[in-house]
């Protein structure tokens, strides 16, 4: 992995919110760390409030283009389902997932 690398914005749902990931590590051993922001998700909630409390959901993308469970659980998240892990984001919208070697 790169060091530093961000990753581009992506659009949710075509509503104005967007998701922007930064990745950094996975040298030797060092941990992969993850850092996903959530941001504008006001309106596609159609909320008001500044803060807010919310979950991503998340799961592996196999090699036949199946969902996946991880085969390790980052710091920050929890299986939630058979195949389903889910982080908590913070009132910004923003989570950090370290993966661990």
């Amino acid at each position: 992995l790169f060091r530093g690398f961000a990753m581009p914005v992506y659009p949710i749902d075509g509503g104005g919110a967007e998701v922007s990931i930064d990745c950094s590590g996975g040298l030797g051993k060092s941990p992969v760390c993850l850092d996903i922001q959530v941001r504008n998700i006001h309106g596609l909630l159609h909320i008001n409030s500044g803060g807010f409390g919310g979950r991503l959901h998340w799961a592996v993308l196999g090699p036949g283009g199946e969902w996946q469970a991880p085969t390790m659980q980052p710091d920050g998240s929890a299986e939630c389902d058979a195949v389903a892990s889910s982080a908590g984001l913070n009132k910004d919208g923003y989570v950090k997932m370290t993966f661990k070697p």
